[in-house]
């Protein structure tokens, strides 16, 4: 199954260098809080590191990726995963944080067994404790 993200935005550079940055990870990485390159292969992989803190949880996720596909012309990018490659099982976690839609967490469960994976721990975290947000209060979003 793929994941397909699309978003559209305004950048007031030139299209060319915006795509020669966007497919240059050693670029790329720098805008990425918690990012981290540990290195290009030869063949085109790209192994790194990604680190999230959520309140007083930290999550660290490793892996290679390839980009499979790029085409310049069509703006488009396909970036697959090797972890299965390598060996590694596919664990998932949802994080649980009180949000006002249930649909949320159902569709996570939804996903992590399609993909196959091993085991999908659901992470209970109420953000609530930390203050009011539009994620899980009523209330509008900014």
């Amino acid at each position: 199954m793929a994941i397909r993200i699309k978003e559209r935005f305004d950048i007031a550079e030139p299209t060319g260098a915006v795509w020669d940055f966007l497919v240059d990870p050693r670029r790329v990485v720098r805008c990425v809080p918690g990012g981290e390159l540990l290195g290009v292969g030869a063949d085109g992989a790209i192994d790194g590191r990604l680190r999230v803190a959520v309140g007083p949880f930290t999550f660290a996720y490793g892996g290679r990726v390839r980009l499979a596909e790029a085409d310049p012309a069509a703006r488009r990018v396909r970036i697959v995963g090797l972890a299965r490659e390598r060996g590694f099982a596919l664990n998932a976690l949802t994080i649980d944080y009180n949000q006002r839609h249930r649909r949320e967490i159902e569709a996570a469960g939804t996903i992590a067994r399609h993909l196959g994976a091993l085991r999908h721990v659901v992470l209970p975290l109420d953000l609530r404790q930390f203050g009011g947000s539009a994620l899980t209060d009523d209330i509008a979003v900014p």
